[in-house]
């Protein structure tokens, strides 16, 4: 469940948009329950900028569980970047496990203006394949 080359502008068109602006396709709608910020999840990702390149995934390397409540508590066995940035956290908490969504986002809900040094140039939009495999320590799928 990988991209291949880079991402053409056509291909949002009929995607959805959230009131913050994310913009997101389910192409699979999972039938287990839907997290919520406290909870902690399981899930696979990648991550990619708009020419394809990919920066960073959790395929092959095993999935990692993080805390999705973000009021001051670091993720529980997984930082990105020191912690979750906002349309990450978004895209999963619509999501049900054995779900599969596609976000897109716009840099206020990456890593805006600063970047992330080294890693994510500043002002850029990045897009997400997202796999919510479980909620909770537990494994399904």
């Amino acid at each position: 469940w990988i991209h291949e080359g880079p991402f053409k502008d056509a291909e949002f068109d009929d995607w959805k948009v959230s009131d913050s602006g994310m913009v997101y396709k389910d192409v699979v709608v999972g039938s287990g329950g839907q997290p919520t910020r406290a909870d902690t999840v399981r899930c696979h990702y990648c991550g990619y900028f708009l020419d394809g390149k990919i920066f960073d995934r959790s395929y092959g390397a095993g999935m990692f569980p993080f805390s999705l409540f973000t009021d001051g508590a670091p993720p529980v066995a997984f930082k990105l970047k020191g912690g979750l940035i906002p349309g990450f956290i978004e895209g999963i908490l619509g999501m049900q496990v054995g779900g599969k969504r596609i976000v897109k986002l716009k840099p206020s809900l990456a890593y805006g203006a600063q970047g992330a040094p080294g890693a994510i140039p500043p002002d850029t939009t990045l897009i997400f394949y997202l796999e919510l495999r479980s909620i909770g320590s537990g494994m399904s799928l």
